[in-house]
């Protein structure tokens, strides 16, 4: 490929398809005087992401704050324990922003796997938290008494509790 400018104009070499975080070194050879060479090195972004046990799960992508800027979108995919897309989108991120993805109204015991992959960084996440284990006993004292025991995992929603007697539904005095 060759050019030629008149005085005053410009020319816009572009790279289509490649990757824009690596080092390009664009050379003229000819009779022109002034620079004859230059190289193209954008800083890379550092991407990260994490998800909590919490309600409703969130996960964060985050660009480290000493990283480089995203040049372009990068897509992701989240995908529940059966492998149904539950969640996608892109997301493009200055050094130091976060993107929050939360996954509302889902079970936030299930297993979810995040994953993008991109010029930006290759990021994969396996999330799961323990499913709480409740176990029930009543003792035969006066009033009647229930206990509730969670021998698993951290209870992310409140469950709501009914107790029903002879007479119907009873409201009992949590504690």
């Amino acid at each position: 490929t060759s050019f030629q400018l008149v005085a005053g104009d410009s020319l816009t070499v572009t790279l289509p398809g490649v990757d824009p975080y690596a080092a390009y070194t664009l050379t003229t050879s000819g009779f022109a005087a002034g620079e004859t060479s230059h190289t193209h090195n954008c800083a890379d972004p550092v991407l990260t992401v994490t998800a909590q046990c919490d309600w409703p799960v969130v996960f964060t992508v985050t660009n480290g704050s000493g990283a480089g800027t995203m040049l372009s979108s990068q897509d992701y995919t989240i995908e529940d324990s059966l492998g149904n897309i539950v969640a996608s989108g892109n997301f493009n991120l200055p050094a130091g922003g976060t993107y929050d993805i939360p996954l509302t109204g889902l079970d936030p015991y299930d297993t979810y796997t995040f994953a993008s992959d991109d010029y930006a960084g290759t990021l994969d996440l396996t999330h799961h938290c323990d499913r709480p284990n409740l176990a029930m006993s009543g003792l035969c004292v006066s009033p009647v008494e229930f206990t509730i025991t969670n021998t698993g995992g951290k209870m992310l929603l409140p469950q709501d509790i009914t107790v029903t007697g002879p007479s119907g539904n009873v409201t009992p005095s949590v504690s």
